[in-house]
């Protein structure tokens, strides 16, 4: 997500505030601090949204559980907390993979809250909110102060009915507990001692030496620690309002990714609008394509159009140039009737003229072969001369020529292949002979049909 609305579902009231993605920042708006019917009356106008919620109770724990599958994981987890019968009510779980033990076994960490407590994220409209994130307070706080320090820590969050002590390093929870501030005889010394449980937590059972404590929330409770505590600060969040700064677990929310509470309904319409942006993706990746296809085929066919206008001009020419030699040469031979060679060469010229002309014949074959119809080869070559009886005359030295120079035909063989069925390749073909047959008629055609294409042959007798 680039832009959308960040959300703390709160008991007294709830929290929220535009935001959106600029460069390597992310910007704020206003904190607005709206009821819950009124959040239910904008809920139309939120497309996207991530958000974060208060549990009553709420159970965190490292344990190692099999990692075969999520759903495997999953009742491995819930098996464990119905040992510990801490929840009288149905309640949910959540959870994240920290390292493989081996190939079926790995190292989670994981978060129990009650159910009910989730059920208040039906304020927002499950059809048309795509919600990112869904995460208890206690994940987006261990995320917003990862961002600074994710070195192990104490985040200590006050609101107006509770006191909520976390254990945590990275964005990862290791401890959670909340002190009901109406219930405790005296909420300086529970929270001192659920500090000091927390830490001592960390570093017995986990190895972890907290390094600093952390605030946030109202602050009404003091605080008494041998550790500094300092406020949470998030270094890539720029605002206007300068109360932003007092609610980082709305900053902690918009970066979170872990332990996600999100109610069927809306991972339903999380996956929906994922696909639809998804094949939006692919069918405008496809028009793209089309056009680019379509581009290049109106060059092509105009390139084909200026080539063989080009052949056709250098055609013409030729002629022209071929009948203007030929009409200088025979203007030549009437002027100067010198000597037989002369004469003889005349002849040649003349024998050469009345011969069918190559790029005619190729011109014509091309022409008549329909699509999908290749050529392999074809040969044209002049009828050879008869051979007269061996006599004891001397003969010249000079060799006789094998062809003949006065011919006005010539032999022509065609071969080719046809892919397709056998009723298709065989329609091609008649099309080809009836083409051919057209221009040079009385030729001989042979036609072969093997596993999946066709070859043919065509003998055609071409004369001027």
């Amino acid at each position: 997500m680039r832009s959308g609305y960040a959300i703390c579902l709160c008991d007294q009231a709830n929290k929220v505030v535009s935001w959106r993605v600029s460069k390597k920042k992310v910007i704020l708006d206003t904190v607005k601090t709206v009821q819950d019917q009124a959040l239910k009356d904008m809920s139309g106008s939120i497309s996207k949204a991530v958000a974060c919620f208060s549990p009553s109770t709420i159970y965190a724990d490292i344990g190692v559980f099999t990692s075969i599958s999520e759903e495997a994981t999953q009742a491995h987890i819930r098996s464990t907390v119905d040992n510990l019968g801490l929840f009288t009510s149905d309640y949910s779980i959540a959870f994240k993979k920290l390292e493989d033990i081996d190939k079926i076994r790995a190292r989670f960490s994981y978060l129990a809250v009650p159910k009910k407590d989730i059920a208040k994220v039906n304020l927002l409209d499950a059809e048309t909110t795509t919600l990112a994130i869904l995460c208890p307070i206690e994940a987006a706080l261990a995320k917003a102060v990862s961002m600074n320090d994710d070195r192990p820590a104490v985040i200590i969050y006050e609101d107006h009915d509770n006191l909520r002590i976390i254990g945590s390093k990275g964005s990862t929870v290791f401890f959670a507990r909340t002190v009901s501030k109406k219930e405790a005889f005296d909420p300086i010394s529970d929270i001192k001692s659920n500090i000091e449980e927390t830490m001592s937590f960390m570093e017995n059972e986990y190895g972890e030496d907290v390094a600093n404590i952390y605030r946030a929330g109202i602050q009404d409770t003091p605080l008494e620690s041998d550790k500094p505590v300092v406020p949470i600060k998030v270094p890539v969040v720029e605002s206007n309002s300068k109360e932003v700064g007092q609610y980082p677990e709305l900053v902690g929310s918009i970066f979170a990714t872990d332990y996600d509470f999100s109610p069927v309904s809306f991972l339903q319409t999380r996956n929906y609008k994922s696909i639809s942006a998804y094949s939006m993706g692919v069918s405008l990746t496809m028009v793209i394509l089309g056009i680019i296809f379509l581009t290049f085929s109106f060059i092509n066919m105009h390139n084909a159009r200026a080539y063989r206008s080009m052949g056709d001009v250098a055609l013409a020419q030729y002629t022209e140039d071929l009948n203007k030699l030929e009409k200088d040469y025979n203007s030549f031979v009437k002027e100067n009737p010198s000597s037989n060679k002369q004469i003889n060469i005349s002849r040649l010229i003349i024998d050469f003229e009345n011969q069918p002309k190559l790029y005619n014949i190729l011109t014509d074959i091309i022409r008549s072969v329909p699509p999908e119809v290749y050529l392999k080869k074809i040969s044209i070559k002049r009828p050879e001369s008869k051979q007269k009886v061996a006599s004891s005359r001397l003969e010249s030295k000079e060799s006789k020529p094998k062809y003949s120079t006065s011919t006005r035909t010539f032999n022509v063989n065609i071969e080719g292949r046809i892919f397709g069925t056998y009723r298709d390749a065989r329609k091609r073909f008649l099309s080809l002979v009836s083409a051919i047959d057209q221009v040079y008629p009385g030729g001989k055609a042979d036609f072969h049909y093997g596993k999946s294409d066709a070859r043919f042959s065509l003998a055609l007798e071409v004369r001027r």
